[in-house]
């Protein structure tokens, strides 16, 4: 996405990654890893308020 980065400076000047994918491509990686990460988050959430409140009834 941004060829004017030096990710492995100070050892050399180059981009090797740079253009390895797409933009659209590197779009959706973060796109669908978002949405992932969005569904773990409120499953977690939910198992624990559930278990949570097992443990209130006991």
């Amino acid at each position: 996405m941004h060829n004017d980065m030096t990710p492995y400076s100070p050892f050399t000047e180059t981009n090797g990654p740079w253009g390895v994918i797409t933009i659209e491509r590197l779009h959706q990686i973060c796109i669908y890893s978002g949405l992932v990460g969005g569904v773990l988050y409120y499953v977690t959430v939910h198992r624990l308020a559930t278990r949570r409140r097992g443990e209130t009834r006991s």
